[in-house]
């Protein structure tokens, strides 16, 4: 195991890449080419400087330490993983050395990203890092189950990212910035996607984190984002482009503010689209949709939409998407396993975009859970709670009605509207999927119906670094 230190080299640029057990030095000159003289690329052994002639030189169980100051963008490429499968137990960190900023520069060549993970069998970790914003993703993998790999892509290890950032670089209320799109676009992810602390602000188009087909974990813990053109998190896994998606999304103290900002209203700040045979698990959360519109531009404020979404799956395994007025569609959809949502805070601000949706909205959920959360609208414009279970893959809801469960505005159950969130309670203790209970702070008891899945806040052992309002 091999300790690095990068770094920028103040007076006439370029870099230099120090091997801190036996004190070598490589001088790399500045280059007006990114890929040339990269740090980061060389120790891959993808600079184009060397190339053939300087092999890769981090191996797993490596630590680098990245001196503060702008590095150009980063490709984790196959061309570093041919060579012979190495010990994956052990993880390639990379890690910000403080007090200063480590900031990873965005592509300046159009239709890229800032890191591309195009292949990794070894667990990588980032710590400490900012992200820019670019004009397609600040953060992405490949597609393993895209066709230009013909099957043989192995997939992906575990990624982590330990107090990190993503700087979309728009400002929601000035509406100017970089015209960034996606903030983490994965595929598959098998060794799970982790991200602790830091979190992210201003991706103008799209999402914060948009997963595809993940078949690993999606742990999230102790992070804030705040403005995004559409989702804070949407997970889909389309039958066409891969699995279904098995691995659980646990969210814990997480704060979502001011997403799905893009004109016409862009879903709901969570949104599941069925397919997940996994947990999904939100705790001690606050999604806010609205929160301070003072720092809103006015244009989008009208947009403030729903905070929470669970939706069906449409599509087939030959990609066709089975719309409401084909005959037979719904017999088609695919949901969700499990969704569970203790202790948390949904609120949505005063809006009337037209893709306005319920604060919180669920259909296909085959086991569900309400317990110790408030879900609150802040005009009659929308409901507060719509649960439907009219359909083939529900079976069960568990609602608290004890006095840390608090709804504000209306209520819908299987199309049916109630004022107050008592009288919802008083129709769903009577419904046959239904249950109703005051569930307290009774240790264990949130997800016993739902075969002892919990959230664990100490995961990995890490401690986030939180930020608090």
């Amino acid at each position: 195991m091999t300790t690095w230190e990068v770094g920028p080299i103040k007076r006439g640029g370029g870099y230099v890449i120090t091997n801190l057990d036996t004190e070598e030095n490589l001088h790399l000159p500045p280059s007006t080419d990114p890929k040339r003289n990269n740090p980061l690329w060389t120790l891959h052994g993808m600079n184009r400087s060397h190339a053939g002639t300087l092999p890769g030189l981090v191996e797993p169980g490596d630590t680098v330490f990245m001196r503060p100051g702008d590095y150009p963008h980063f490709r984790v490429s196959k061309h570093f993983f041919e060579t012979e499968l190495q010990d994956i137990s052990r993880c390639i960190n990379y890690e910000a050395k403080h007090p200063g900023t480590v900031r990873l520069r965005e592509n300046p060549v159009g239709g890229s990203q800032t890191l591309y993970v195009e292949w990794s069998n070894v667990p990588i970790r980032f710590s400490g890092i900012v992200f820019e914003g670019d004009d397609q993703r600040a953060l992405g993998t490949e597609n393993p189950y895209s066709r230009r790999w013909h099957g043989d892509h192995p997939g992906f290890a575990e990624l982590s990212f330990i107090n990190c950032y993503m700087d979309g670089e728009w400002d929601f209320q000035r509406m100017t910035g970089e015209a960034s799109k996606w903030g983490c676009l994965t595929y598959g992810i098998e060794g799970g996607l982790t991200w602790f602390g830091g979190g992210g602000h201003g991706i103008k188009k799209e999402h914060f984190f948009y997963l595809h087909n993940s078949v690993g974990n999606v742990l999230m813990s102790g992070a804030r984002f705040y403005g995004a053109g559409r989702t804070f998190l949407q997970d889909t896994a389309r039958p066409h482009e891969g699995p279904a998606a098995s691995g659980k999304i646990i969210l814990h103290r997480v704060r979502a503010e001011n997403t799905c900002l893009e004109m016409g209203g862009g879903g709901s700040s969570i949104t599941i689209k069925g397919n997940r045979t996994g947990l999904v698990h939100i705790s001690q959360c606050d999604i806010l949709q609205g929160a301070n519109p003072e720092l809103l531009h006015p244009d989008v404020v009208d947009n403030i939409t729903g905070c929470v979404v669970v939706e069906p799956n449409k599509y087939d395994e030959d990609g066709h998407k089975w719309t409401d007025d084909e005959p037979g569609a719904q017999a088609h959809w695919t949901g969700t396993r499990k969704v569970v949502i203790t202790e948390s805070k949904l609120r949505m601000g005063v809006g009337k975009g037209s893709a306005r949706r319920p604060c919180a909205k669920f259909s296909y959920v085959e086991f569900g859970k309400l317990n110790r959360t408030r879900i609150m609208t802040d005009d009659g414009s929308a409901p507060a709670l719509d649960i439907d279970t009219r359909d083939h893959v529900t079976k069960l809801w568990h609602f608290d009605s004890g006095p840390q469960m608090k709804v504000r505005g209306t209520c819908w159950l299987d199309g049916v509207k109630y004022h107050t969130w008592s009288a919802f309670l008083i129709a769903a203790n009577n419904h046959p999927k239904c249950k109703v209970g005051d569930y307290g702070h009774r240790e264990g008891d949130v997800d016993q119906d739902l075969n002892g899945d919990v959230a664990d806040p100490a995961i990995a052992g890490v401690t986030p670094k939180v930020v608090e309002d």
